[in-house]
């Protein structure tokens, strides 16, 4: 019976690390519609030495010794580093996007409320003023 220990490594890096689907993740080597890479996954085949180069080659950052014997980090130690960093950088790009527009709905919010205490100002003063007939027909306020 074939060892697949090597396609289960390799089906647990594609799905907990890179997060892909094995199409997503065969299309960067010679396996463009997915199959060879779909029969390694659910163990159909196992994991040849030239296919092995090329999802390598294709993903230098999966640690080789891992994969093959299940010894040491899923990612070569700079990648693992590397990978942490661009999460660290997103996570604080995203917070700077979130601050950025809560600013901008603020100043909105300022803008609409100076704008609303104008219109209450200006309606305040076209409004006729009571026992004052004569501006209220002139303004076509008084039913005739």
């Amino acid at each position: 019976m074939p060892d697949f220990t090597v396609n289960r490594r390799l089906k647990k890096i594609i799905g907990e690390v890179f997060h892909l689907t094995p199409l997503e993740f065969s299309s960067k080597y010679n396996d463009k519609k997915g199959q060879k890479t779909y029969n390694i996954l659910n163990e159909v085949n196992g994991i040849s030495n030239k296919m092995l180069e090329e999802i390598l080659t294709a993903y230098p950052q999966i640690n080789k010794v891992w994969l093959l014997t299940g010894e040491g980090e899923m990612l070569n130690s700079e990648e693992k580093k590397y990978e942490a960093h661009k999460d660290e950088l997103i996570y604080e790009q995203l917070i700077e996007q979130l601050k950025k527009r809560i600013s901008d709905k603020d100043e909105l919010i300022k803008s609409l409320k100076e704008q609303i205490d104008l219109l209450k100002v200006h309606q305040k003063n076209n409004v006729p003023q009571e026992g004052n007939a004569m501006n209220a027909d002139a303004a076509g306020f008084l039913d005739k």
